[in-house]
Protein backbone atom coordinates (compact mmCIF):
# COMPACT_ATOMS: atom_id res chain seq x y z
CA UNK A 1 0.00 0.00 0.00
CA UNK A 2 1.75 3.67 -1.17
CA UNK A 3 1.72 5.79 1.45
CA UNK A 4 -0.68 8.21 0.40
CA UNK A 5 -3.41 5.34 0.71
CA UNK A 6 -1.87 4.52 3.95
CA UNK A 7 -2.24 8.19 5.23
CA UNK A 8 -5.89 8.45 3.49
CA UNK A 9 -7.15 5.44 5.24
CA UNK A 10 -5.40 6.53 8.28
CA UNK A 11 -7.07 9.84 8.62
CA UNK A 12 -10.58 8.71 7.93
CA UNK A 13 -9.96 6.17 11.15
CA UNK A 14 -9.54 8.84 12.88
CA UNK A 15 -11.49 8.65 16.15
CA UNK A 16 -13.41 11.45 16.44
CA UNK A 17 -14.41 11.69 12.04
CA UNK A 18 -14.08 15.28 11.84
CA UNK A 19 -12.63 14.95 8.20
CA UNK A 20 -12.81 13.05 5.76
CA UNK A 21 -9.15 12.16 4.72
CA UNK A 22 -6.36 14.37 2.88
CA UNK A 23 -6.92 16.38 -0.49
CA UNK A 24 -3.44 16.94 -0.97
CA UNK A 25 -0.59 15.51 -3.31
CA UNK A 26 2.93 16.91 -2.87
CA UNK A 27 6.12 15.95 -4.05
CA UNK A 28 8.08 16.48 -0.76
CA UNK A 29 7.46 14.97 2.78
CA UNK A 30 4.53 15.41 4.96
CA UNK A 31 5.17 16.71 8.25
CA UNK A 32 2.29 16.91 10.95
CA UNK A 33 2.51 19.27 13.86
CA UNK A 34 0.63 19.01 17.36
CA UNK A 35 -1.19 21.64 18.51
CA UNK A 36 -0.10 23.63 21.55
CA UNK A 37 -3.85 23.62 22.91
CA UNK A 38 -6.35 21.99 22.01
CA UNK A 39 -9.29 23.04 19.53
CA UNK A 40 -11.97 21.53 21.30
CA UNK A 41 -12.80 19.79 24.99
CA UNK A 42 -13.42 16.20 22.77
CA UNK A 43 -10.05 17.17 21.13
CA UNK A 44 -6.71 16.36 22.59
CA UNK A 45 -3.49 17.02 22.18
CA UNK A 46 -2.73 13.73 23.04
CA UNK A 47 -5.24 12.18 20.92
CA UNK A 48 -3.53 14.48 17.54
CA UNK A 49 -0.29 13.40 18.60
CA UNK A 50 -1.17 9.75 19.06
CA UNK A 51 -3.09 9.74 15.33
CA UNK A 52 -0.26 11.23 13.86
CA UNK A 53 2.24 8.37 14.92
CA UNK A 54 -0.15 5.64 14.35
CA UNK A 55 0.42 6.32 10.92
CA UNK A 56 3.91 6.47 11.23
CA UNK A 57 4.11 10.26 10.07
CA UNK A 58 6.38 12.83 11.09
CA UNK A 59 4.82 14.66 14.42
CA UNK A 60 6.70 17.88 15.85
CA UNK A 61 5.12 19.60 19.23
CA UNK A 62 5.47 22.50 17.38
CA UNK A 63 5.29 24.94 14.13
CA UNK A 64 9.01 26.35 14.98
CA UNK A 65 10.29 22.79 15.07
CA UNK A 66 8.60 21.26 11.66
CA UNK A 67 9.51 24.65 9.68
CA UNK A 68 13.32 23.49 10.99
CA UNK A 69 13.04 19.47 10.07
CA UNK A 70 11.32 20.79 5.89
CA UNK A 71 13.76 21.09 3.40
CA UNK A 72 14.62 24.01 1.06
CA UNK A 73 13.66 23.11 -2.61
CA UNK A 74 11.35 20.09 -1.78
CA UNK A 75 8.37 21.09 -1.93
CA UNK A 76 7.39 19.80 1.93
CA UNK A 77 3.89 20.70 3.09
CA UNK A 78 3.46 21.30 7.13
CA UNK A 79 -0.11 19.91 8.13
CA UNK A 80 -1.69 21.57 11.15
CA UNK A 81 -3.56 19.72 13.42
CA UNK A 82 -6.89 21.46 14.76
CA UNK A 83 -5.57 23.99 17.96
CA UNK A 84 -3.99 26.72 18.60
CA UNK A 85 -0.13 27.03 17.49
CA UNK A 86 1.93 29.43 19.66
CA UNK A 87 5.41 29.88 17.91
CA UNK A 88 8.42 29.65 20.40
CA UNK A 89 9.92 32.21 18.16
CA UNK A 90 9.97 33.89 15.16
CA UNK A 91 10.07 32.19 12.35
CA UNK A 92 12.62 33.03 9.47
CA UNK A 93 11.50 31.18 6.86
CA UNK A 94 14.17 31.31 3.75
CA UNK A 95 13.37 27.97 1.98
CA UNK A 96 11.88 27.56 -0.94
CA UNK A 97 8.33 26.08 -1.72
CA UNK A 98 7.03 25.16 2.27
CA UNK A 99 3.39 25.25 2.71
CA UNK A 100 1.38 25.65 5.61
CA UNK A 101 -1.69 24.00 5.66
CA UNK A 102 -4.24 23.80 8.21
CA UNK A 103 -6.38 20.36 8.65
CA UNK A 104 -9.70 21.50 6.91
CA UNK A 105 -7.38 22.57 2.89
CA UNK A 106 -5.61 19.20 3.66
CA UNK A 107 -8.82 17.23 3.09
CA UNK A 108 -9.93 19.42 0.35
CA UNK A 109 -12.58 21.80 2.60
CA UNK A 110 -13.06 25.35 2.83
CA UNK A 111 -14.13 27.04 5.60
CA UNK A 112 -14.81 30.73 7.36
CA UNK A 113 -12.52 30.19 10.06
CA UNK A 114 -10.19 27.74 10.04
CA UNK A 115 -9.30 25.02 13.30
CA UNK A 116 -5.41 25.07 12.51
CA UNK A 117 -4.86 28.93 14.64
CA UNK A 118 -1.01 30.24 14.12
CA UNK A 119 -0.55 32.31 17.12
CA UNK A 120 3.05 34.99 16.69
CA UNK A 121 5.22 34.68 19.36
CA UNK A 122 5.14 37.84 22.28
CA UNK A 123 6.66 41.16 20.34
CA UNK A 124 7.16 39.76 17.58
CA UNK A 125 6.07 38.47 13.49
CA UNK A 126 4.92 34.98 13.59
CA UNK A 127 7.00 34.98 9.56
CA UNK A 128 10.00 36.79 8.73
CA UNK A 129 9.69 35.22 4.98
CA UNK A 130 12.88 35.31 2.69
CA UNK A 131 12.63 32.53 0.83
CA UNK A 132 10.58 32.00 -2.64
CA UNK A 133 6.79 29.83 -3.26
CA UNK A 134 5.80 30.05 0.53
CA UNK A 135 2.36 28.92 0.77
CA UNK A 136 -0.30 29.54 3.72
CA UNK A 137 -3.45 27.56 2.96
CA UNK A 138 -6.65 27.40 5.29
CA UNK A 139 -5.29 28.29 8.52
CA UNK A 140 -6.35 31.07 11.02
CA UNK A 141 -3.41 34.07 11.20
CA UNK A 142 -3.14 36.23 14.63
CA UNK A 143 -0.40 38.58 14.85
CA UNK A 144 0.43 40.37 18.59
CA UNK A 145 -0.10 43.93 18.82
CA UNK A 146 2.05 46.56 16.98
CA UNK A 147 3.91 43.68 14.62
CA UNK A 148 2.78 42.38 11.52
CA UNK A 149 1.60 38.40 11.51
CA UNK A 150 4.56 37.99 8.86
CA UNK A 151 6.53 40.60 7.26
CA UNK A 152 8.36 39.87 3.65
CA UNK A 153 11.63 40.63 1.71
CA UNK A 154 11.97 40.81 -2.14
CA UNK A 155 13.16 37.29 -2.15
CA UNK A 156 9.65 36.26 -1.01
CA UNK A 157 8.46 35.75 -4.75
CA UNK A 158 5.20 33.55 -5.44
CA UNK A 159 3.78 33.89 -1.85
CA UNK A 160 0.14 32.22 -1.93
CA UNK A 161 -1.95 33.11 1.07
CA UNK A 162 -5.17 31.09 0.40
CA UNK A 163 -8.37 30.56 2.12
CA UNK A 164 -6.78 31.98 5.43
CA UNK A 165 -9.08 33.47 8.33
CA UNK A 166 -6.79 36.98 9.16
CA UNK A 167 -7.37 37.63 13.26
CA UNK A 168 -7.07 41.50 13.24
CA UNK A 169 -9.58 41.47 15.87
CA UNK A 170 -7.74 39.60 18.86
CA UNK A 171 -5.05 42.00 19.23
CA UNK A 172 -5.19 45.07 21.31
CA UNK A 173 -6.10 47.82 18.73
CA UNK A 174 -2.72 49.57 17.07
CA UNK A 175 -2.52 51.18 13.91
CA UNK A 176 1.18 49.25 13.53
CA UNK A 177 -0.92 45.84 14.07
CA UNK A 178 -0.82 43.88 10.88
CA UNK A 179 -1.42 41.19 8.58
CA UNK A 180 1.07 40.16 5.88
CA UNK A 181 3.72 43.44 5.37
CA UNK A 182 6.25 43.82 2.22
CA UNK A 183 9.40 45.90 2.93
CA UNK A 184 10.55 45.32 -0.63
CA UNK A 185 8.69 44.68 -4.63
CA UNK A 186 7.92 41.05 -5.05
CA UNK A 187 6.45 39.37 -8.07
CA UNK A 188 3.30 36.76 -8.63
CA UNK A 189 1.96 37.54 -4.57
CA UNK A 190 -1.72 35.93 -4.33
CA UNK A 191 -4.14 36.36 -1.94
CA UNK A 192 -7.68 34.59 -2.26
CA UNK A 193 -10.20 33.48 -1.02
CA UNK A 194 -9.12 35.02 2.42
CA UNK A 195 -11.53 36.27 5.81
CA UNK A 196 -9.99 39.14 7.31
CA UNK A 197 -11.49 40.54 10.22
CA UNK A 198 -10.58 43.72 12.15
CA UNK A 199 -11.95 45.41 15.04
CA UNK A 200 -11.16 48.84 14.76
CA UNK A 201 -8.23 51.10 14.12
CA UNK A 202 -5.74 48.03 12.99
CA UNK A 203 -3.20 48.14 10.41
CA UNK A 204 -4.00 46.86 6.66
CA UNK A 205 -4.43 43.31 6.46
CA UNK A 206 -2.11 43.80 3.34
CA UNK A 207 0.45 46.57 2.83
CA UNK A 208 2.71 45.76 -0.54
CA UNK A 209 5.93 47.86 -0.56
CA UNK A 210 7.61 48.61 -3.70
CA UNK A 211 7.20 47.69 -7.72
CA UNK A 212 5.00 44.45 -6.98
CA UNK A 213 3.99 42.67 -10.45
CA UNK A 214 1.73 40.86 -11.32
CA UNK A 215 -0.01 40.70 -8.12
CA UNK A 216 -3.82 39.06 -7.73
CA UNK A 217 -6.54 39.83 -4.93
CA UNK A 218 -9.64 37.18 -5.53
CA UNK A 219 -12.96 36.34 -3.42
CA UNK A 220 -11.45 37.95 -0.13
CA UNK A 221 -13.94 39.27 2.31
CA UNK A 222 -12.70 42.31 4.90
CA UNK A 223 -14.77 43.17 7.71
CA UNK A 224 -14.62 45.75 10.40
CA UNK A 225 -16.72 45.32 13.34
CA UNK A 226 -15.39 48.40 15.57
CA UNK A 227 -15.16 51.45 15.49
CA UNK A 228 -13.19 53.04 12.63
CA UNK A 229 -10.67 51.10 10.13
CA UNK A 230 -8.70 53.57 8.08
CA UNK A 231 -7.36 50.66 4.96
CA UNK A 232 -8.19 46.80 4.90
CA UNK A 233 -5.24 47.05 1.84
CA UNK A 234 -2.53 49.22 1.09
CA UNK A 235 -0.80 49.07 -2.14
CA UNK A 236 2.24 51.27 -2.60
CA UNK A 237 3.74 51.40 -5.96
CA UNK A 238 2.66 48.76 -7.53
CA UNK A 239 2.14 47.65 -10.97
CA UNK A 240 -0.05 45.14 -12.87
CA UNK A 241 -2.09 44.20 -10.21
CA UNK A 242 -5.27 42.68 -10.39
CA UNK A 243 -8.12 43.08 -8.02
CA UNK A 244 -11.31 40.91 -8.47
CA UNK A 245 -14.75 39.65 -6.36
CA UNK A 246 -13.36 41.21 -3.13
CA UNK A 247 -15.94 42.38 -0.70
CA UNK A 248 -15.88 45.08 2.02
CA UNK A 249 -18.34 45.61 5.12
CA UNK A 250 -18.67 47.39 8.32
CA UNK A 251 -20.22 46.61 11.56
CA UNK A 252 -18.62 49.16 13.37
CA UNK A 253 -18.60 53.13 12.36
CA UNK A 254 -16.91 53.10 9.55
CA UNK A 255 -14.25 51.42 6.62
CA UNK A 256 -12.66 54.70 5.49
CA UNK A 257 -10.96 52.79 2.41
CA UNK A 258 -10.99 49.21 1.60
CA UNK A 259 -7.98 49.95 -0.45
CA UNK A 260 -5.43 52.58 -0.47
CA UNK A 261 -2.76 53.38 -2.59
CA UNK A 262 -0.42 55.72 -1.44
CA UNK A 263 2.89 56.67 -3.02
CA UNK A 264 1.41 55.02 -6.54
CA UNK A 265 3.24 56.17 -9.28
CA UNK A 266 2.84 53.63 -12.47
CA UNK A 267 -0.02 54.68 -14.78
CA UNK A 268 -3.00 51.79 -14.90
CA UNK A 269 -1.01 49.76 -11.62
CA UNK A 270 -4.20 48.22 -10.40
CA UNK A 271 -7.45 47.20 -11.94
CA UNK A 272 -10.65 46.65 -9.85
CA UNK A 273 -13.66 45.17 -10.88
CA UNK A 274 -16.75 42.81 -9.39
CA UNK A 275 -15.91 44.75 -6.38
CA UNK A 276 -18.53 45.45 -3.84
CA UNK A 277 -18.71 47.96 -0.78
CA UNK A 278 -20.93 47.71 2.22
CA UNK A 279 -22.87 51.17 2.54
CA UNK A 280 -20.63 52.31 5.52
CA UNK A 281 -17.89 51.09 3.55
CA UNK A 282 -16.67 55.17 2.61
CA UNK A 283 -14.33 54.30 -0.54
CA UNK A 284 -14.02 51.36 -2.05
CA UNK A 285 -10.43 52.87 -3.90
CA UNK A 286 -8.81 55.83 -2.42
CA UNK A 287 -5.10 57.55 -2.55
CA UNK A 288 -4.55 56.70 -6.10
CA UNK A 289 -4.62 59.95 -7.58
CA UNK A 290 -6.95 61.02 -10.54
CA UNK A 291 -4.01 60.63 -13.16
CA UNK A 292 -4.81 57.14 -14.46
CA UNK A 293 -3.14 55.07 -11.76
CA UNK A 294 -5.96 52.53 -10.85
CA UNK A 295 -8.79 51.37 -13.24
CA UNK A 296 -12.54 50.36 -12.12
CA UNK A 297 -14.99 48.24 -13.66
CA UNK A 298 -18.65 47.02 -12.81
CA UNK A 299 -17.40 47.22 -8.90
CA UNK A 300 -21.02 48.39 -6.56
CA UNK A 301 -21.74 49.64 -3.38
CA UNK A 302 -24.38 48.56 -1.43
CA UNK A 303 -27.85 50.26 -0.66
CA UNK A 304 -30.27 50.05 2.19
CA UNK A 305 -33.48 48.92 2.39
CA UNK A 306 -35.45 50.19 -0.90
CA UNK A 307 -33.67 51.62 -4.10
CA UNK A 308 -32.12 49.47 -6.57
CA UNK A 309 -30.05 47.59 -4.01
CA UNK A 310 -26.39 48.83 -5.71
CA UNK A 311 -24.68 51.74 -7.08
CA UNK A 312 -21.95 51.95 -9.24
CA UNK A 313 -18.82 52.84 -8.17
CA UNK A 314 -17.73 56.01 -10.85
CA UNK A 315 -15.06 57.77 -8.49
CA UNK A 316 -11.57 57.07 -6.70
CA UNK A 317 -9.83 59.92 -5.81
Amino acid sequence: MSLAVREKNAWNRFKHDKFAGPNYSVPGRTLYVAPTSAYVAGYTVASAQSWAREINASVYDTLNLAYAAAVDGRGDTIVLLPGTHTLTASITASKAGVAIVGPEAWCGRKVRKPSAIIVAPAGDEAFNITGPDMLFHGVTCVPVTTKSFADFTGAADGLTVRNCYIDLATPAVNIATEGFTGSAAIENFLFEGNVVWSDGAQGPAVELTGANLNGKFANNHYHVDAGTWASAVNLIDIDGIIVENDLATCGGTAMTACFTGSGTTVIAGALFRDCRKGVLVTLLVDGFGTTSHAEIVNNYTATIGGGTGSTLVTVIT
